[in-house]
């Protein structure tokens, strides 16, 4: 799979015109856009540093992932749209951590694919209560790493031929 169809970019012909360009929207407003049927990963970490490598390396591999702050930010999301994929870090400070936030978000939205993230290993944290198809992404991680997690993911989550 090239990384073109793996974020649903169809493939042009040559000498084929471009689509008209859409207005770029930022943050939530680009996970709120209800128009698009591409695949939305929304990531969740209270460490800015992480959040900005994570959506470098996503945008490196052709993924438009919305990173946020906090946990209530990610559940607003989840309400407001439709997201594909949770990318949580376990620990996220004060309040929600990152498994009780992909409960809720998968109570919310029973396809979604979560994928929790953690400097300790997944044997460190209860884990039941969630989907089984959860993934655990151990820091710090490779692009490769975070690929193969959101192919896995897409395939999970997405029907075919979208």
């Amino acid at each position: 799979m090239n990384v073109l169809s793996f974020v649903g970019i169809p493939a042009r012909r040559t000498g084929e015109a471009s689509p008209p360009a859409k207005p770029a929207l930022s943050g939530a407003a680009r996970c709120a856009d209800s128009s698009s049927d591409r695949f939305r990963v929304v990531m969740v970490d209270d460490e800015e540093l992480i959040r900005k490598l994570a959506t470098g390396m996503a945008r490196r591999i052709g993924v438009d992932l919305v990173a946020v702050a906090t946990a209530p930010a990610a559940l607003e999301m989840a309400r407001s749209s439709r997201i594909d994929v949770l990318l949580a870090d376990v620990l996220l400070g004060e309040g929600l951590d990152g498994i009780d936030l992909a409960k809720q978000v998968a109570a919310l939205q029973p396809t979604l694919s979560v994928v929790l993230m953690s400097g300790y290993g997944a044997g460190h944290f209860d884990l039941q209560g969630l989907p089984a198809t959860t993934q655990f992404l151990t820091k710090p991680f490779s692009t490769d790493s975070l690929m193969q997690c959101l192919t896995t993911a897409r395939e999970r989550t997405l029907p075919s031929g979208r």
